[in-house]
């Protein structure tokens, strides 16, 4: 017998099947598939089964990359019906096949049945390996993160025993992606960093990747350096690649981010721009383009450079509209951001006009979206920024609906919760405004994040609102506590700093104010220099200073605030705060027509602008106190009557009506209609018991309400609201001068109802707090002269003109031409009137005479000055000028007092 030769098929088939992957490879997949197809035919004559398994998977790949869906599941399970590496390798096939197609369940069963067999035939392997991978990936897919672990550790253990290869920094990556997915950050970068160690080694190509990722966690984690660490390197990497544009772009556009995030605005703008480069470079016209003009438009927006802010959003506006699809929901974000953009310029009208464009499309587009919610929120805030609080709530109210249809316990609900509560707290409907609060609080939880502290600072706000700065600060300390923590000095830990220096500035620690709004000032002066919010702090510093007395330094940082207004701001409210405050302190330097002048710049902004604001009731009360200064009391009451309408109009039940009501009754007083001023009053009672019992407004109305019945005539009836008012003083503020000062009142209330050792008595408490609190001040002064009162009531005349002349002696210095002074003159007058020195008398009461004239023209206490002058006169045998006085004192007490003018 001849030798035995193999079967000249099996060559020819190894070399049409060699041909075949050569084609594919080139591309030609008809003529691959052709050459397998010989194969097969051939094959299928003979009996190397093996063979014909890796031909079946073949024709099965090549069908798959046609797009034949079928035919490849055909040939794969075909192939798949062996029990050897190569039916493992075609079940794998068919697992990946039915992943694409979304049978994930039918995917794991296939990747499960070369498990099988591979867990038998090539333990250890890198094949098993991938199996193992294949099925985490499925797991992962599902959301079955646990499982999806338990595979991958499994491919972990054959791959860290292989030679060291770019497979194990995979793996490591496949990890880190799920403890991604559930959120453990720490665990996440382990892996990926354990991945990167790898690729530096290899120089893998998936490096720059790595990074990116390993950037983003740093960023979730709150470390955002590291973050622009990690995507400094992807960048450097990918700076060396021919075609990498478009990813460096990106990389460019996440540093801008961080460092936007941080508030670093400089920084930021820099990478917005060098990635805004690339995408006009490479003529790109789409998403990335108008991100990256909308992302510089951020910037500058918050950089207070609204005009530059405007030009890049309109860019983004033109270059989403002008696609041949423009994504509608794109263009109203854009929409949105340009509202936001003249919110900021305080051009609310042209905000509207924005944002309500915006609404028509994700009304028409989406109408239960989270971005239309979002901007009912804006808009609400909008109108809530105007003073239109119900037009604010309706909005806020569309926003609820939508988040408790769609997301019942999203953040968005709990920010228009908060919003909610803001509106109802400038309504003083402090109880729903809590209730709103403690909603939001609830669904934010108990981690310290961001948004719980706004929620503290919104907090805060209500009980500013209400007058209880100490239950403010406690507030303002714990969102300050948890912005610290973040140890990154942005804008919303300069707003907490500037509301603990409000709190502070009531509590009556202007030092203590004055450091935290300088806390404040540093920061916004770092992050976005001679912004408007600057300005702000100028303003609240300009504020401390004038408090203090320091009108210099008040007037320095109200001018710094004013340029950057005119600048940035023309005729909008904040200018015309500037102007206000600039016209105070002309007003308490004695520059009253100045001071008319800034205020009435004030007044015709605020009366175009937002005319009925509350704002503009602010200006209207200014200008009534300058006024009042200038003795002009009918025109002083005719501003106040505007600032009562607005008031009743926007907060019928606000503390600023009852301090209008205050000072209204305050100028009634002055001009001795005691009657009217009581009126005005017991309405400014009747809201603080309301608002704030128990507070110190309430004290100081009841003792105004006391000096007025006193100097009525009814001093029995003074003795209880005094009493309401240091109870209120003796617990909110002991030991002060406002105490001693209220001791003082109710010890003339005592002397003219001849209770004169009560009236000694009270007296005494209050010499003892001014003896160590402000010796030789106003208030010292005033006591001298209530006690001298009640030594000339029991007629212990000397006494009395000692104490007078000490009262005389402070008011000389500290308040010349005052009508505390001339009431120092009339006492001593007083005195040598009825120890019968009338020349004395004469000349002292002469000294008083001027001063009642210019201040108080036609009141009691003038008509009172004159008969004593005439008696005095008629002692001294002038019978003429005694007659010229008591013709003067007859004509006022025959007049009515009563206004021109008809009060609300």
């Amino acid at each position: 017998m001849g030798e035995a030769h193999p079967p000249q098929k099996c060559t020819q088939v190894e070399v049409l099947c060699d041909e075949g992957k050569i084609l594919y490879e080139q591309g030609n997949v008809d003529g691959a598939l052709e050459c397998y197809e010989r194969a097969r035919i051939l094959e299928e004559r003979g009996d190397r089964a093996e063979t014909l398994a890796v031909i079946y998977d073949a024709i099965g790949v090549l069908h798959k990359s046609r797009g034949d869906v079928q035919e490849a599941v055909r040939w794969f399970e075909e192939a798949g019906v062996w029990d050897s590496l190569v039916g493992a390798n075609a079940q794998k096939n068919l697992g990946n096949l039915k992943c694409g197609l979304g049978d994930l369940d039918s995917a794991i069963l296939h990747f499960q049945k070369a498990v099988t067999i591979e867990e038998r035939d090539a333990k250890g392997t890198s094949a098993l390996s991938a199996s193992y991978r294949h099925i985490a990936a499925v797991h992962f897919s599902k959301g079955n993160f646990c499982l999806s672990l338990q595979f991958y550790d499994k491919a972990l253990l054959i791959e860290e025993a292989l030679p060291l290869k770019e497979s194990l920094a995979g793996l490591y990556s496949n990890i880190a992606a799920v403890f991604a997915a559930r959120l453990d950050t720490d665990k996440s970068i382990y892996f990926y960093r354990k991945a990167c160690s790898i690729e530096e080694k290899l120089q893998s190509p998936s490096l720059s990747s790595t990074y990116h990722e390993l950037g983003t966690l740093y960023n979730t984690k709150g470390d955002l350096s590291t973050g622009i660490e990690y995507f400094s390197k992807a960048v450097d990497i990918e700076k060396g690649k021919p075609n990498a544009g478009l990813t460096l772009a990106a990389l460019y556009s996440y540093i801008g981010v961080n460092y936007y995030t941080q508030r670093k605005l400089d920084e930021a703008l820099k990478f917005y721009e060098l990635a805004h480069e690339i995408y006009v470079s490479t003529a790109t016209q789409g998403a990335d383009l108008v991100a990256s003009y909308t992302n510089m438009g951020l910037a500058r927006k918050c950089k207070g450079d609204h005009g530059k802010a405007l030009k890049d959003f309109e860019e983004a506006l033109s270059t989403e509209q002008l696609q041949p699809e423009p994504d509608m929901m794109c263009v109203a974000s854009v929409l949105t951001d340009i509202g936001s953009t003249y919110d900021a310029k305080c051009e609310f009208t042209s905000a509207c006009s924005y944002y309500q464009r915006a609404v028509a499309i994700y009304e028409d587009k989406s109408p239960m979206s989270m971005c239309l919610a979002s901007l009912y929120n804006g808009l609400g805030a909008d109108h809530y920024s105007k003073g239109e609080l119900s037009q604010a709530l309706r909005l806020y109210q569309k926003a609820l609906v939508i988040y408790e249809s769609e997301a019942p316990t999203s953040m968005g609900i709990a920010t228009t919760y908060s919003n909610m509560g803001l509106a109802y707290k400038c309504l003083s409907n402090y109880d729903t405004a809590l209730r709103y609060f403690k909603k939001s609080q609830k669904l934010r939880g108990q981690e310290d994040t961001q948004d719980l502290a706004v929620l503290y600072t919104n907090i805060g706000l209500v009980h500013s609102a209400k007058g209880d700065w100490g239950a403010a600060l406690n507030e303002y300390s714990k969102a300050l506590k948890i912005q610290e923590k973040a140890n990154s000095p942005d804008l919303s830990l300069g707003a907490t700093y500037s509301n603990i220096g409000l709190a502070y500035r009531h509590k009556g620690d202007i030092d203590a104010s004055l450091k935290y709004f300088s806390k404040a000032l540093k920061i916004e002066e770092e992050n976005a220099p001679g912004s408007l919010t600057v300005a702000s702090m100028y303003n609240s510093i300009g504020v401390d200073y004038y408090t203090k007395g320091d009108l210099k330094r008040a007037y320095e940082y109200y001018t710094k605030a004013l340029a950057i207004k005119e600048t940035k701001a023309p005729n909008t409210i904040d200018l015309a705060i500037s102007y206000s405050n600039i016209g105070l302190v002309h007003c308490y330097n004695g520059d009253l027509d100045l001071a008319y002048d800034m205020l009435s710049k004030a007044m015709t902004i605020e009366e175009e602008a937002c005319p009925n604001s509350m704002s503009l009731a602010s200006v209207y009360n200014d200008l009534a106190s300058v006024h009042d200064n200038k003795g002009e009391y009918s025109q002083a009451l005719a501003f106040y009557e505007k600032a009562v309408q607005i008031y009743k109009l926007k907060s019928p039940e606000s503390h600023q009506l009852a301090t209008v009501y205050n000072s209204m009754g305050i100028d009634h007083y002055t001009t001795g209609c005691y009657d009217r001023a009581l009126e005005f009053y017991h309405r400014a009672k009747v809201i603080y018991e309301k608002a704030s019992p128990g507070s110190l407004c309430l004290a100081t109305t009841c003792c105004n309400i006391g000096l007025a019945y006193k100097c009525k005539g009814e001093p029995t009836k003074a003795t209880g609201p005094f009493g309401i008012a240091i109870r209120i003083r003796e617990e909110k503020i002991p030991g002060t001068q406002e105490l001693a000062a209220t001791y003082g009142n109710l010890a003339l209330v005592h002397n003219a109802l001849g209770e004169w050792d009560d009236a000694l008595e009270v007296s005494g408490k209050a010499l003892k707090i001014y003896e160590v609190q402000a010796p030789n001040t106003l208030g010292v002064a005033s006591l001298y002269n209530s006690i001298g009162l009640v030594y000339f009531s029991k007629g212990q005349l000397a006494p009395a003109l000692e104490l007078y002349f000490k009262s005389l002696a402070i008011r000389e210095c500290q308040c010349p031409n005052s009508l505390d002074l001339a009431a120092s003159y009339c006492n001593i007058g007083k005195v040598h009137k009825q120890n019968r020195e009338y020349e004395a008398s004469l000349a002292i009461f002469s000294k008083a005479l001027p001063i009642k004239e210019m201040k108080v023209p036609d009141s009691p206490d003038l008509a009172a000055l004159y008969d004593d002058l005439g008696l005095v006169c008629e002692r001294l045998c002038n019978k003429q000028a005694a007659m010229f006085y008591y013709k003067k004192a007859k004509f006022i007490q025959e007049s009515k007092c009563e206004s021109r003018f008809i009060w609300g």
